[in-house]
């Protein structure tokens, strides 16, 4: 009898421990929590009575309630035990205490289902489903949490916490001629033959603007209702016959004139060999109201001031019957991209934009011409709707964007069909361009931040890393020295061929600086994913600063934004330290030994607590360290070991510089979001690692290299 009722007790003593720690963790933490929660309109407290939602007080004394409830349920289970267990073989006494712990147990499941039931309604009062909301996380475009509130954010633009207008996302203020594109021969010495575009334009060629977001349609009528747009001969000052026709993002000029058979689509006989001006207004208006405010640099306008703008070109004597063939694209063929990539196909010469956008709505891919399909498991073929895309005009070719936060299917294999595209002379591809392209499952969002913590430098920069491509989007950056009226905003829209960032806040700016694209490169769509700030002079010591970042990038169907928040204080030079940071890799895919670059910050640590590369590892494989490197730049070599990249499992790895401080011997590890691609082969070339000096004077000064292999050169 001695070992049944041990077990009775173990048993007892067991559910008793983990009801008293369920009852802590589901009871006790949940009421601390709510003493933070807020939760309706807080006009109560204004006439002195309490601001908490009715809901919230009811849902607390429902709690308290099952809580109280709970415990009798719990000492009505340990009293049955003890009747149970000093019973001495007495069976009515085994009886009762098999009905009293019966019940009990019983009472206890209900309590509990209760208890989960009032705790789901309790979250969802909170308009979240797990509680308490993560510190400087933002929801929608307003919505800030702040210990471990969501507040609305009436300061930030376009936010109106009182519920009057919807948010809305960061707004561009740069509508703008990108570049004008023509079908053209090589350049005449004699008439801009420094502008290919301009020098000698065909004959037959059509007079293409592209701008950098898509024309409202309303002011493209009321410009040619007021003649505003038009070409002229230069000598004569007389307009040339054509249409105009807009198609989202450009406007095209294509010459008329009657031979007395008809009319024909090219500039006339006697029309050539001249020089014109093409005249844009600034009347115009993109999509969502924004007057045309000037040429790009790209653009090489004759006349870039407000309030019209002027493009002067060369007429000369040739035709073209050559016909447009794709050169590139991106994604590459069998190429792994992110879910939300653009396809950006790009095109011996400049190409007709009525051969690539739906005339229907200036926005979709023309139908009939551009196909995406996703390759089923099976081999069989389903189309992606063309309303899934918007299609925008650019150099030489064009890019597709899914819209309205759609994104491609992960791990998936898709496959795009490119045909009959013309010309600015008429000319069409003479066969379709066929390629297949992956997807991995990475989705956009935010990588990386940095500065972080309490101990930043004074003379840090800040810079912020996409899970992918931002190009082509708007980025409003904001920087805030709290306790303080010091605030400064910038603006960065990268829709813009020669972007800067816009300081959007108001002169003269609290904290100067520049905003800018760090890995900028070709092609766009696989860049522009690293953002910095370089402030013009050192942050202020012993200060805690805000960092807000908003985008008009889309993440999800359900209309999230990608944005983020984060603070961190600076202390002084003196005692100040620096986590390292990548920011990005020369390259990110290639065989095991190539040379790669990794650029970044803090890889030495700061002027007053030195550090050194204690580790370079790719996942968890060490790299080689080099003989020397800079504090925003080490190179090394793809370690030897890593497996080749396989689509299916995704297994691309993940590369982290670690410093380890030559005073405390604290090791400070970098971010690790930055992945390399393994490729199959072995590359065996040289690596340099630095030249010294990196400047000098002809013939006189003496360099030195570093680096390894070397000696492949013999």
């Amino acid at each position: 009898m001695l070992k049944p009722k041990n077990n009775l007790a173990k048993f007892f003593l067991t559910t008793a421990i983990f009801l008293v720690v369920f009852a802590v963790v589901f009871l006790i933490g949940q009421n601390i929590f709510a003493q933070n929660d807020i939760y309706g309109v807080g006009y109560a407290g204004n006439v002195g009575l309490g601001t908490q939602d009715i809901r919230v007080s009811v849902v607390k004394v429902i709690r308290a309630v099952l809580g109280v409830l709970g415990i009798l349920a719990l000492i009505l289970v340990i009293y049955a035990g003890v009747v149970w267990m000093t019973s001495g073989g007495n069976q009515q006494k085994i009886e009762t205490a098999k009905k009293i712990l019966l019940n009990a147990v019983i009472g206890l499941v209900i309590i509990f289902f209760a208890f989960a039931i009032v705790q789901f309604i309790f979250s969802r009062l909170a308009g979240n489903g797990s509680g308490a909301c993560q510190e400087n996380e933002i929801r929608g475009q307003c919505d800030l949490c702040v210990n471990g509130v969501w507040q609305c954010q009436d300061q930030w633009p376009g936010c109106d916490c009182s519920g009057n207008l919807p948010p809305i996302p960061p707004f561009p203020n740069q509508f703008i001629v990108n570049n004008f594109q023509t079908s053209h021969g090589a350049p005449l010495p004699d008439h801009y033959s420094y502008n290919e575009q301009k020098s000698n334009v065909y004959w037959c060629s059509k007079i293409q603007t592209v701008f950098n977001h898509n024309i409202d349609q309303q002011s493209f009528q009321n410009a040619l209702a007021n003649n505003g747009l038009k070409i002229t001969q230069q000598e004569s000052a007389s307009g040339h016959g054509g249409q105009w026709t807009m198609r989202g993002n450009t406007l095209k000029f294509t010459p008329e004139f009657d031979d007395g058979s008809g009319v024909r689509k090219i500039f006339a006989p006697n029309g050539r060999e001249r020089v014109y001006s093409d005249f844009v207004p600034s009347a115009l208006e993109d999509a969502n109201g924004l007057q045309l405010r000037s040429c790009s640099l790209g653009a090489d306008c004759e006349d870039s001031d407000y309030p019209d703008f002027r493009w002067d070109f060369y007429v000369g004597s040739q035709g073209d019957t050559e016909n447009p063939s794709v050169t590139n694209t991106y994604p590459a063929s069998d190429a792994v991209v992110s879910r939300d990539t653009k396809i950006r196909v790009i095109f011996s010469e400049e190409i007709d934009a009525d051969t690539v956008i739906d005339p229907a709505n200036n926005i979709n891919p023309y139908p009939g011409n551009i196909y995406v399909y996703k390759i089923e498991l099976d081999g069989s073929q389903t189309i992606v709707p063309k309303e899934k895309f918007a299609l925008t005009v650019e150099t030489k070719g064009f890019s597709i964007s899914l819209i309205n936060g759609e994104l491609f299917d992960g791990f998936s294999t898709y496959e795009v069909t490119i045909q009959n595209i013309a010309d600015l002379c008429g000319n069409l591809m003479s066969q379709p361009y066929v390629w297949k392209f992956q997807t991995n499952n990475q989705t956009p969002g935010v990588a990386n931040y940095s500065p972080k913590g309490n101990d930043v430098c004074p003379d840090t920069n800040i810079s912020i890393t996409f899970n992918t491509s931002m190009y082509g989007n708007v980025l409003d950056f904001y920087i805030e020295k709290l306790n303080s009226a010091i605030i400064s905003s910038y603006q960065l829209d990268t829709s813009i061929e020669t972007s800067t960032s816009d300081d959007t806040s108001g002169p003269p700016s609290d904290i100067p600086g520049e905003f800018y694209v760090f890995d900028t490169g070709d092609p766009k769509e696989a860049n522009y994913r690293v953002f910095k700030f370089d402030p013009a002079s050192d942050l202020g010591e012993n200060s805690r600063y805000r960092i807000t970042v908003k985008t008009d990038k889309i993440k999800n169907i359900s209309g999230e934004y990608v944005n983020q928040v984060w603070d961190f204080n600076v202390t002084d030079l003196a005692n100040c330290v620096c986590s390292p940071t990548i920011d990005k890799l020369n390259r990110y895919q290639g065989p095991t030994g190539e040379c790669l670059t990794i650029y970044g910050n803090c890889f030495k640590g700061t002027q007053a607590k030195p550090a050194t590369i204690s580790s370079i590892k790719f996942g968890s494989v060490d790299a080689d360290l080099p003989s020397d490197y800079s504090s925003t730049a080490v190179a090394t070599i793809v370690p030897n070991g890593l497996d080749v990249y396989n689509p299916s499992s995704d297994n691309s790895y993940p590369v982290a510089v670690a410093i380890s401080y030559q005073s405390s011997n604290d090791v400070s590890a970098s971010n690790d979001n930055h992945k390399f691609m393994v490729l199959d082969g072995q590359a065996n070339g040289p690596c340099l690692w630095s030249v010294r000096p990196d400047a000098g004077e002809p013939a006189k000064t003496k360099v030195t290299l570093a680096g390894i292999r070397f000696g492949d050169f013999a």
